[in-house]
């Protein structure tokens, strides 16, 4: 078996490297999706402890708390929902205006814990409402 030439080391170490790198960040990912995971339950424990939300600001956001602002998001729980629709909030637009989050997200959560949580609706379109059952 010929000795391997220095130019022939190198390469192989760059390979090992490589492969070590990657190895490294897929570690990474994992404590990272863990983190996350126990970031999750510890804002779930807060939020039933004190009844409000937090507002996370990402990437792009502007750190102004301003949840119309690029990367920022608002976590809407449904008795906010309730709340707000106790207060006069008629419709997605107005709950959102009230919790300072999406139209989108207002009606995410109603779909999904709205007809539990005794939120009914009528009207379509320009008509919607929201009321308590």
């Amino acid at each position: 078996m010929a000795a391997k030439t220095a130019q022939e080391k190198i390469a192989d170490l760059k390979a090992q490297m490589v492969a070590l790198q990657d190895e490294a960040a897929g570690e990474l990912m994992v404590k990272i999706k863990e983190k996350r995971q126990e970031l999750r339950a510890l804002e779930t424990e807060y939020e039933e402890l004190t009844g409000k939300t937090i507002m996370h600001t990402t990437g792009g956001g502007t750190g102004t708390g301003n949840p119309k602002a690029k990367g920022t998001r608002h976590t809407i729980t449904i008795e906010a929902v309730k709340a707000a629709i106790k207060g006069g909030a008629k419709n997605n637009a107005d709950v959102a205006a009230e919790l300072g989050c999406s139209k989108a997200n207002v009606a995410a959560k109603v779909k999904k814990e709205g007809k539990a949580a005794g939120i009914k609706s009528k009207g379509a379109r320009v008509n919607f409402e929201y009321y308590l059952a």
